[in-house]
């Protein structure tokens, strides 16, 4: 009775050095596969960032014609800022990037925030506007990519 074990002991050892020796050459050529490719690039697209009207207030009617600036929280460096009729008929007058807070501050904000105040001309008197912002971020494969939308609304 030992010989029939012994044996079929030599054969199951036999299989599993078979098996062990083609796992070490699988996991070899995966090995040495991946370190011939490059790895695909991971392309994370950038949180968007949609700045707060914060001075006049969203929505505020008969604000002044002659108010001179608007104040944008939430915001960084390089956004830009257009105002646009709120019907949309005519072109957006560019405001530019704006620059640092007067003070007093015709309001509070918070101080935690980046904060600009951006110069406005002279408005039109009992017309709805709309704050438009746009920048650009990295794009995926390469070069810019623009982003824009409206954040906030005011009457004279």
């Amino acid at each position: 009775m030992t010989a029939p074990l012994f044996i079929s002991l030599q054969a199951c050892a036999k299989g599993w050095r078979r098996v062990s020796l083609l796992a070490v050459a699988v996991a070899a050529g995966l090995a040495a596969a991946s370190c011939s490719s490059s790895p695909a690039p991971v392309c994370n697209a950038p949180v968007e960032l949609v700045p707060a009207l914060l001075y006049p207030s969203p929505g505020a009617t008969a604000v002044a014609e002659n108010i001179g600036e608007l104040i944008i929280g939430n915001t960084t460096e390089g956004v830009s800022y257009a105002l646009s009729e709120a019907t949309g008929s005519a072109t957006p007058a560019a405001l530019g990037t704006g620059g640092p807070v007067p003070s007093p501050a015709p309001t509070s904000f918070p101080t935690n925030e980046f904060v600009v105040a951006v110069p406005l001309p002279s408005l039109e008197p009992a017309t709805a506007y709309k704050v438009i912002y746009s920048y650009s971020i990295p794009a995926c494969g390469g070069g810019t990519e623009r982003v824009s939308g409206s954040f906030g609304s005011f009457s004279t």
